[in-house]
């Protein structure tokens, strides 16, 4: 079941399930911007009433938001509020947390979906889900060109082109523009993970240390300079005479202190999960609803009342490994 908030921000709902029409819980969609209570950054689920196993026997359903901050359109009746690709990413990450947390089947809330899984596991369900922008049958599917949904639309368009007999655009993706938008997500894949690499590895060394002298005597921002120029490649003002100590960008990366202060390499850790899982089970047939229903109930459905990772050995059929980790690291599409 999903709520959506319309202008007043009061809730309707519809059902949005295929194969098990049953109901599972509610999903809320806060999708924009509204200054000042919501910055332009991003977006985060939240799972703020998980659901469990009354005494009865019957379940208290749960309940999940998912809030972005995409800038709503002057006038939806003439061009809708669009979405870049590049916030694609962003949406089905999210939308993984909630179908993480709307899945889930527990007794406990404490086992619930997000609220029950080791922080070592929670993004995979999410980072599972950002395979799908990636590959162009999926985006074919999601994307629409904006002057196709109705005559108003199609006049406000041409009147942009600034000719009122400009035929319009198709209104779906055609293969070859799929293909070009989804290989724009290579860009930068290897470098982004090896800046991953950087921030972990100087979060583990922020967070183990010992004692006061210890943190004062410790040159945190040479150290994370010289391992951010080592790792990524990238010449900096040290290249130019300028030493080690010429900025902290370290602290321009929230998750430091935020409920990952000392966890970052989680995201590492479970993207190589979610390539192996994806290109495993997904990658031949993405849109396979067998296969969907076996990871529901074989992974997402237990949170953390088993073992997430005897979970995946039993779903993979095997241990998971760095081999798909890897490919996408070096910028394969599955």
């Amino acid at each position: 079941m999903f709520a959506v908030w319309d202008d007043d921000k009061n809730p309707s709902c519809a059902s949005a399930n295929i194969s098990d029409p049953g109901f599972r819980g509610y999903l809320y969609l806060d999708l924009f911007y509204r200054p000042p209570f919501k910055s332009t950054d991003g977006g985060f689920e939240n799972m703020f009433s998980p659901g469990y196993r009354k005494p009865d026997g019957t379940l208290h359903y749960p309940s999940v938001r998912v809030i972005t901050n995409f800038i709503r359109s002057e006038n939806e009746a003439l061009k809708p509020s669009l979405i870049k690709y590049s916030d694609l990413g962003v949406v089905f990450h999210e939308l993984g947390h909630g179908m993480h947390d709307l899945l889930s089947v527990t007794n406990f809330t404490r086992t619930h979906g997000t609220f029950g899984v080791p922080v070592d596991f929670v993004e995979f369900p999410a980072q599972f889900m950002e395979n799908y922008p990636r590959r162009p049958e999926a985006v074919k599917r999601i994307a629409r060109h904006w002057s196709s949904l109705s005559p108003q639309a199609a006049e406000a368009w041409r009147k942009e082109q600034s000719d009122p007999n400009a035929p319009l655009p198709p209104a779906t993706l055609p293969d070859d523009i799929a293909a070009n938008v989804v290989s724009t997500s290579l860009v930068r894949r290897s470098l982004d993970q090896m800046r991953l690499v950087a921030f972990s590895t100087n979060d583990q060394q922020v967070f183990q240390a010992t004692s006061i002298d210890e943190i004062n005597s410790t040159d945190y921002v040479a150290i994370f300079n010289d391992k951010f120029r080592n790792l990524t490649g990238l010449e900096d003002p040290s290249d130019l005479g300028q030493g080690d100590r010429w900025g902290y960008p370290a602290l321009s990366f929230t998750s430091y202190v935020n409920q990952y202060g000392g966890s970052l390499y989680t995201y590492l850790w479970c993207q190589s999960y979610a390539e192996d899982v994806f290109a495993t089970k997904f990658a031949a047939d993405p849109f396979n609803s067998d296969e969907g229903m076996r990871y529901r109930t074989q992974v997402l459905q237990y949170g953390g009342a088993r073992d997430p990772a005897e979970l995946l050995r039993e779903y993979l059929g095997r241990d998971p490994n760095l081999e798909a980790f890897i490919k996408f690291a070096n910028g394969q599409i599955f």
